[in-house]
């Protein structure tokens, strides 16, 4: 006796809909087949029940029903096309590619497995292979809009973004296509930073669906990038007052808020994207960003606890929680969270810096030193390092290291004051007199409060006599430029 029958309305709704109890027992009896193969799927249901399986993103369960299917019909293509489009689904591209091409030899005329092969290629790194694909499919089939469209989408990942425009504009007047194509030109236009077209064309595409979420969200993206928050929040609204039930555009409207520096509204609004997709990291993270940033540091640590808890290998949230024990001046906790967020992600620079300072706070200034290096080992060009790196060999008296660090400084940031000024300190300790009155000129030209510092702190480096005529020889210094 059959324990599955495709006519019970148990498992398929009469039209050949199989629900998720139906899969799962069929996938059971797939994965462990026994003597009875009663229980195993008919094959005149099995192409439904792999389509149900997209349509629920059961994608390992769609692999396997093809694999099955392909068992007992080596002859077709279908089953291995249909399991190469769920492991693409994966992200599975290689084993994808090995199944698409077996049914490539089946069928080696169908559209279908040369686009789903070309996806898999690019999904791989290999554009130029999958484009060489692309050809050969419109070889056969030159009107088809689909490999056209996906010739696009491989022009656009590869960044020839104007081949893309071309192609998204022809494949306009395609009806099945048009707000698609509109949605992707406007899209190309942004990565081209050519704005006022991308705006154009997400317009265009709102005017022939204002009811599309998505494209609401990319135009609100568009503004949000070029600095229009209003702008931006307003699109995000609009999305949103079409459909509530959207995080993608309460996390982005969070955002725009927060860069407005309303982080009350940020907060809310981050909050109501978790409560739609309570797992989502990212906006977990960009919360306890928020609540640090308003100055609630304890609250802000609970919520990045919370994220290294669910998961501990999120590094920047043991490096947004070291950012809040810093604020709490509580040095030692922040260097450790920097340590485990520096074990998961070594080359970021700025978690080397927060390390460097936290270590200056607690009188670690050696381990310090060492952190600065490294990060000036990965970015030559961080200003702030340093000016931070010189003044800590400054501090040590490490005069000489510190000349080299304040040249550099200037050599980086030759419209900063600081460097000028400090090391026209260094140069009045060497009693090198002359060239330190032309930095000090040089930084007050920059900076004109520097002056004031002038009058603060040299008069510490030197005589009193000495002192006078410095002065006078910064005055000539800046009164002669």
């Amino acid at each position: 006796m059959k324990i599955f029958d495709s006519n019970n309305s148990n498992i398929s709704d009469g039209d050949g809909n199989y629900n998720r109890k139906a899969i799962r027992l069929y996938h059971r009896a797939v994965k462990n087949p026994k003597h009875d193969d009663s229980e195993l799927p008919p094959l005149d249901i099995i192409e439904d029940l792999i389509q149900d399986c997209f349509d629920y993103e059961l994608f390992q369960e769609a692999a396997d029903f093809s694999s099955y299917w392909f068992g007992q019909m080596p002859f077709s293509g279908e089953p291995m096309l249909n399991k190469g489009a769920a492991l693409i689904n994966m992200n599975r591209n290689k084993e994808a590619l090995k199944a698409l091409e077996i049914a490539e030899k089946l069928e080696p005329m169908n559209i279908e497995i040369l686009i789903n092969k070309a996806i898999a290629l690019d999904s791989l790194g290999k554009p130029d292979k999958a484009l060489s694909v692309l050809d050969t499919a419109c070889e056969i089939d030159p009107a088809n809009s689909d490999i056209i469209m996906q010739k696009g989408f491989l022009f656009e990942s590869t960044g020839k973004y104007e081949k893309a425009i071309k192609i998204f504009k022809l494949l306009g007047k395609d009806q099945r296509y048009f707000k698609d194509s509109l949605n992707e030109t406007a899209y190309c236009y942004e990565c081209l930073g050519r704005f006022d077209n991308a705006e154009k064309y997400y317009k265009k595409g709102i005017d022939a669906d204002p009811y599309d979420l998505n494209i609401w969200c990319n135009l609100g993206d568009l503004y949000y990038n070029t600095g229009k928050f209003y702008k931006a929040i307003e699109s995000y609204d609009m999305a949103l007052s079409i459909d509530e039930d959207f995080p993608e555009a309460w996390h982005n409207r969070g955002n725009a808020l927060a860069a407005m520096g309303r982080l009350a509204d940020a907060i809310e609004s981050y909050n109501r994207s978790l409560f739609f997709d309570p797992g989502d990291f990212d906006t977990m993270l960009n919360l306890a960003s928020a609540i640090g940033d308003s100055g609630n540091y304890t609250k802000a640590i609970a919520m990045y606890t919370k994220i290294i808890v669910l998961n501990p290998d999120f590094y920047q949230a043991y490096f947004g929680r070291g950012i809040c024990f810093d604020a709490l001046d509580k040095f030692d906790e922040a260097v450790s969270d920097y340590n485990s967020a520096l074990a998961l992600y070594p080359e970021f620079a700025e978690i080397w810096y927060a390390k460097a300072d936290a270590l200056y706070n607690l009188n670690r200034n050696y381990q310090a030193i060492e952190c600065y290096k490294k990060v000036l080992e990965l970015n030559p060009h961080h200003v702030d390092c340093l000016y931070d790196y010189g003044l800590t060999l400054m501090e040590m008296e490490m005069i000489n290291e510190a000349e080299g660090v304040f040249n550099r400084l200037i050599e980086k940031a030759p419209n900063w004051a600081e460097g000028y000024y400090n090391l026209a300190k260094i140069d009045a300790k060497k009693n090198r007199i002359e060239s330190s009155t032309k930095l000090i000129a040089k930084a007050i030209q920059l900076d004109p409060k520097k002056e004031r510092e002038l009058h603060e702190e040299f008069p510490l480096l030197l005589k009193p006599v000495i002192f006078n005529d410095y002065i006078r020889h910064v005055k000539e210094h800046i009164n002669a430029k």
